[in-house]
C-alpha cells in the first residue's frame, strides 16, 4: 500500500505538491483510496486477531485452563490489543460459547 507521495513520485513521476496544486480532484481521489485501503487492512488485522483469540481460547479450554487476559497473553503476538473493546467482546463471546458464565466459572459437563 503506497502513500500519496509514493504514488506521485513513482507512478505519476510528479512532485506531490504539483499534483495537489494542479490536479486537486486527482489528489483527493488518491488520498481517499489510500485511506479506504488503510481502513480495510485495519479491519482485516482486527478480524485475524479475534480469530486467534477464539482459537487460543478453545485450545486453553481443551487443556483445562480458563481463557482470560492473563492466560491468553503468552500465545498472542500483540497481547496489548486485548485491551481493545472489540477484543474484549470477542473474548466474552468465545467464553460464553465455551460455557463460562462469569470469570472463573465453568459449566460442568458430563464426561
Amino acid at each position: 500500500m503506497q502513500s500519496f507521495d509514493e504514488i506521485c513520485d513513482k507512478r505519476l513521476n510528479r512532485n506531490p505538491w504539483v499534483v495537489r496544486q494542479y490536479f486537486p480532484e486527482l489528489a483527493k481521489a488518491i488520498a481517499k483510496r489510500y485511506l479506504d485501503n488503510r481502513k480495510l487492512m485495519a479491519s482485516i488485522r482486527q478480524e485475524q486477531f479475534c480469530a486467534s483469540i477464539r482459537a487460543v481460547s478453545r485450545f486453553l479450554h481443551f487443556r483445562g485452563t480458563v481463557p482470560n487476559h492473563k492466560t491468553l497473553a503468552p500465545y498472542l503476538d500483540q497481547p496489548a490489543r486485548l485491551r481493545c473493546e472489540w477484543a474484549i467482546r470477542a473474548l466474552q463471546e468465545v467464553k460464553a460459547e465455551l460455557g463460562y458464565q462469569n470469570d472463573g466459572e465453568q459449566l460442568i459437563l458430563a464426561v
